[in-house]
């Protein structure tokens, strides 16, 4: 969460733009939407949770894998794919959130500071951020996946090694036994 929200920072400072707002999901594990955003309401922001990866203008930049822009009329009201009560869009650049095998979710800024519209230079650089978040939150996944499976693997070795030394512990008993009986049989 606090990678998704520093990139929602950045993407604004970076960028220029007045409001961020972000929508990752793992795929594989049918994981909740996590979302960032900036310069949206918090109630807005709390229904970005909700997000349809594949609805609206956003769910066509995560299925098509490409960046967009778009400008829109004041009045054309809600923008597809970015929840109720968004603030007023009057331009739109969003990219997806992807690695070279999977699209996790997209990135969209709105409303350009001090011109109308993103530029081709804007789009190159959201791409590039919705590169590196896509990578980076891959290569967090498997960081999890790899670190749980070194925590079983090192719990199998602990039941193991435990059973090994019960096993011997046992072995080592049962000898002493058969040792003591039969130096008491000889002294006898």
């Amino acid at each position: 969460a606090k990678l998704l929200d520093q990139m929602c920072r950045g993407a604004c400072g970076l960028i220029g733009s007045r409001q961020c707002a972000l929508a990752v999901r793992d795929p594989a594990k049918g994981s909740p939407t996590q979302h960032a955003s900036r310069g949206v309401p918090n109630d807005v922001a709390a229904r970005l949770a909700d997000a349809d990866l594949h609805h609206g203008v956003l769910g066509a930049v995560v299925a098509g894998r490409r960046p967009t822009r778009r400008l829109f009329e004041p009045g054309d009201g809600r923008v597809p794919g970015l929840p109720e009560g968004y603030p007023a869009v009057r331009s739109l650049l969003a990219a997806p959130i992807a690695s070279p095998h999977t699209v996790y979710g997209w990135i969209c800024l709105t409303n350009k500071l001090g011109a109308e519209a993103f530029t081709d230079e804007d789009e190159q650089l959201l791409s590039l951020l919705g590169e590196l978040v896509g990578r980076g939150y891959e290569s967090g996944s498997l960081y999890l996946k790899m670190k749980r499976h070194a925590a079983e693997q090192v719990e199998s070795l602990s039941w193991r090694l435990v059973e090994a030394q019960e096993s011997e512990r046992r072995q080592l008993s049962r000898e002493l036994h058969d040792r003591v009986g039969q130096n008491l049989t000889a002294l006898a």
